[in-house]
């Protein structure tokens, strides 16, 4: 039961700041931004990557959604939940890994 409250929760947070960022062009929340001197803020348009940003959070908020209904309907001794839930943190960091280096090949002295 907590392993579908924790999913849901990761979800919920994940969708939130996908909106925050791509819909309510919240910029401040993507890393860097917040810090970039005046002068170049006002020649750096971030409407590009906050939207990839946002669509990314939307599918890890749904791959989470996924994998948790996935833990919580199918039985697994514990040891085989802790694996399963380790490469499921693996592959999201591997794709946030790939997300950032294409992205950082796109934006110019930043």
């Amino acid at each position: 039961m907590y392993t579908i409250i924790a999913f849901c929760l990761s979800r919920i947070v994940m969708i939130i700041f996908g909106i925050l960022i791509r819909e309510c062009k919240c910029y401040n929340l993507i890393a860097g931004y917040n810090t970039m001197p005046a002068e170049k803020k006002k020649s750096y348009n971030p409407a590009p990557l906050a939207d990839k940003v946002g669509i990314f959070l939307y599918w890890v908020g749904t791959f989470t959604i996924v994998f948790g209904i996935i833990l919580y309907f199918v039985e697994y001794s514990k040891l085989l939940t802790a694996v399963i839930t380790f490469g499921y943190s693996v592959i999201l960091l591997v794709a946030a890994i790939i997300f950032i280096a294409k992205e950082a090949k796109n934006l110019n002295d930043i």
